[in-house]
């Protein structure tokens, strides 16, 4: 089975813990990801605006550990196509490449939502089948936040890096009152 190729726009590389998930996700193969030179220097300039704490060096670094630890995930030479697409700006979930007849899914974040300023996003991910996932990113004002964090620092984390808990969708629904995962 072909591992999805997926594009990741600057919004889900710029907070660092989506980020951090995402890059886990590519080492297991569960997609492999692309980007544009042009993409990282969009997250790498919007993290210098909000983070002064941070220097572009430090940024250039992990720019470089993410482009020499992702197989080819550099895209280049896909300018030509651009003028050819014709989406609006806030319409672009799924891009078909002209050059190889593939669909690359285009992972963004929320329309319209900035990443907070206190308060770490929470990913839920509902596995639908092999490598296949459905997501919500869960920000610090949503409703099922504060009770997502409890569970989340109450139980036990599994794995190395991000704190990550396994459960199923009978406890999700009674930790979240109608969460569209829990189906």
């Amino acid at each position: 089975m072909n591992t999805p190729i997926v594009i990741l726009d600057a919004c889900v590389l710029f907070p660092a813990p989506l980020r951090d998930f995402l890059m886990h996700l590519c080492v297991l193969d569960v997609f492999q990801a692309r980007w544009t030179n042009e993409i990282h220097a969009e997250w790498i300039r919007n993290v210098l605006k909000i983070r002064p704490d941070l220097t572009e060096r430090q940024l250039k670094r992990t720019r470089d550990l993410m482009n020499r630890h992702v197989r080819d995930c550099l895209v280049g030479d896909y300018q030509f196509l651009i003028d050819k697409l014709s989406l609006p700006d806030e319409v672009r979930p799924v891009i078909y490449s002209e050059v190889n007849k593939n669909f690359k899914i285009e992972v963004s974040s929320r329309l319209g939502s900035n990443y907070p300023d206190e308060g770490k996003p929470i990913i839920v991910l509902k596995e639908v089948g092999v490598r296949n996932f459905l997501y919500m990113l869960i920000l610090p004002d949503d409703e099922p936040f504060s009770d997502l964090r409890e569970f989340l620092e109450n139980n036990p984390s599994v794995g190395k890096g991000l704190n990550r808990v396994i459960t199923d969708s009978e406890t999700l629904a009674g930790i979240w009152n109608n969460c569209p995962l829990a189906v």
